[in-house]
């Protein structure tokens, strides 16, 4: 099967079994999408600047626990924004 199950399991599935994988492939799918399309603008706008944050900048940091830091991705842009206008002076 495309939704990435065994052939197999296919004849041993119930309907509602069936949408439920591939309700979650359509999930995968677009969260994979919006990945990429997050990349190719960040790309863009990364180009057009004359000097690059350091990398240490761009890259979360880990907690004392090794454990990557949840933060909304609003909050992450903000932060972004905010440092790119403090660049720009």
């Amino acid at each position: 099967m495309e939704a990435g199950q065994p052939y197999e399991l296919f004849w041993r599935l119930t309907w509602k079994e069936l949408l439920l994988i591939l309700e979650a492939e359509g999930r995968r799918l677009h969260r994979q999408d919006s990945d990429r399309a997050w990349l190719a603008w960040h790309i863009e706008a990364l180009s057009r600047w004359e000097k690059l944050p350091a990398l240490k900048d761009l890259v979360p940091r880990r907690t004392a626990a090794g454990a990557a830091k949840k933060s909304d991705w609003r909050q992450d842009f903000a932060a972004f924004s905010a440092w790119a206008e403090s660049r720009k002076r």
